[in-house]
C-alpha cells in the first residue's frame, strides 16, 4: 500500500456510491487505497482483489466480482464511466478508477512508483476528459478539445498531434501548471524536442526539459541540448 494514501470528505458524499451495497461501498475505498497505483490503476482479477482488501474475510472471488460489476455498472450522467472501469490487455483484466486524482488530492504521487500496468483504452481516457466533447459535426466519430482556456486548447492539440498520444487526466494537470510556471511557447518547443525521443512518459520528460531549461535559464528562441536528463 503507498504511504500518504487517504480517503477525502468528498468521498462519502458520491451519490452512487451511496446508492450500492455496504460491501461494495467498502470494496471501493480498499481498492482506492489498498490496491490502485499513482495512475489509479491495478490488477483487475477478482482473486487478486478478494487477497489485497478481504483477506481476513471470508468472501468468496465470485462475491468479490459481484461487488466489482456494482461499482462498474453505476456510471456518471456526464462521462458515462463507472466507480470503476474494468478494461483487458493481451487477454488480462485490469481496474482503473476515473476519479482517482479527485479525491487523492494532497498525495504526493511524485514519490510513488511509475505505474506498470497498461493505460485503459483511448474511448475510456477520451471520456474521462471534460475538455473532450463530441463534435457538433457530420462526422459522430469526430472529437474536438473544448475548454475555456484557449491557450491550453492549443497545447492539448499540439502535444496530441505531434506525439501521436492521448492526454491522461494527470498529464492535463500538468500541463496547466505548465502555464503558471513556464513562459508562453515553451511547451511546444519541448514536446518538438521530445519528438525524436521513444519514452514511456512523455509529458514527464516534457517536464524534466522545461526544468532543465528554466535552470539554465535558456531562452524560449534557443534550441537547448538535453543530455543528461532522465525520466523517472
Amino acid at each position: 500500500m503507498p504511504r500518504g494514501r487517504f480517503i477525502s470528505r468528498s468521498f462519502y458524499d458520491n451519490y452512487r456510491l451511496n446508492a450500492l451495497s455496504i460491501e461494495a461501498h467498502h470494496l471501493f475505498g480498499g481498492i482506492d487505497v489498498r490496491c490502485a497505483d499513482r495512475e489509479g490503476r491495478c490488477k483487475g482479477e477478482a482473486k487478486w482483489i478478494n487477497n489485497q482488501i478481504f483477506s481476513l474475510r471470508h468472501y468468496t472471488d465470485e462475491q468479490v466480482d459481484g461487488w466489482l460489476y456494482e461499482l462498474w455498472s453505476t456510471k456518471d450522467d456526464e462521462t458515462g464511466l463507472g466507480l470503476i472501469e474494468r478494461y483487458k490487455v493481451n487477454g488480462r483484466p485490469y481496474i482503473w478508477i476515473p476519479g482517482f486524482d479527485k479525491h487523492q488530492k494532497g498525495r504526493h504521487k511524485d514519490r510513488e512508483a511509475e505505474s506498470d500496468i497498461p493505460s485503459p483504452p483511448d474511448n475510456l481516457m477520451v471520456r474521462a476528459r471534460k475538455h473532450i466533447v463530441e463534435s457538433k459535426s457530420e462526422d459522430k466519430t469526430k472529437l474536438e478539445v473544448k475548454t475555456e482556456d484557449t491557450k491550453i486548447a492549443g497545447m492539448i492539440k499540439y502535444y496530441e498531434a505531434e506525439l501521436g498520444k492521448m492526454l491522461t487526466p494527470g498529464d492535463y494537470d500538468k500541463l496547466v501548471d505548465f502555464t503558471d510556471t513556464y513562459p508562453e511557447g515553451w511547451f511546444e518547443k519541448a514536446v518538438d524536442e521530445a519528438k525524436g525521443h521513444d519514452v514511456k512518459a512523455p509529458m514527464r520528460y516534457i517536464e524534466k526539459i522545461l526544468e532543465n531549461w528554466r535552470e539554465k535559464e535558456a531562452p524560449a528562441e534557443t534550441s537547448t541540448d538535453n543530455q543528461g536528463i532522465q525520466v523517472i
